[in-house]
């Protein structure tokens, strides 16, 4: 399984591409993990960054952290000029921006939330989820997914906002 995975990430990731891996890298026993993780992380195209999952209990460890610019419990990232993905391992109900037509990003539910998440601006990026092909997604096809929703944009508190423009 770890090849056909290797496979598809590069298939759709360039040596220039930056990667926003969000959670649950590694999964087994700490005795062979550092190995593994060396064996797997050194074929994987891209710049790799970390918003770390439950399963990431390595994190500190330098054979763990070295595959990565950067690892952090949640990140903004500017998808568009009015959007941001907010990218956590754990999907949220409500999110900074939600209001405004932000998009939240997130792992850990392995696709069983995938038709909760139809009907919201809130996406799967796990591999083994609904739009991953078990590759990485670009921000492209995550703002196409939204965009093909055509879901009003309501925030917090339940009020719908302007139009937001990709």
């Amino acid at each position: 399984m770890n090849e056909g995975l290797i496979q598809r990430w590069n298939e759709k990731v360039s040596s220039e591409d930056e990667v926003f891996v969000l959670g649950d890298v590694m999964m087994g026993g700490k005795k062979d993990m550092p190995e593994r993780m060396e064996s797997i992380f050194n074929r994987l195209n891209g710049t790799k960054y970390l918003v770390k999952g439950n399963h990431d209990r390595n994190w500190k460890e330098p054979w763990f952290s070295k595959h990565f610019v950067w690892i952090k419990d949640y990140w903004e990232l500017r998808a568009s000029k009015s959007i941001s993905l907010v990218l956590s391992h754990f999907p949220f109900l409500s999110w900074a921006g939600m209001g405004y037509g932000n998009i939240m990003c997130a792992g850990h539910a392995h696709g069983n939330l995938d038709q909760a998440n139809l009907k919201t601006r809130r996406i799967d990026v796990g591999v083994d989820a609904m739009y991953s092909d078990f590759a990485p997604i670009s921000v492209e096809q995550i703002l196409k997914v939204m965009e093909d929703r055509k879901l009003e944009v309501v925030d917090h508190h339940g009020r719908a906002d302007e139009e937001v423009s990709l």
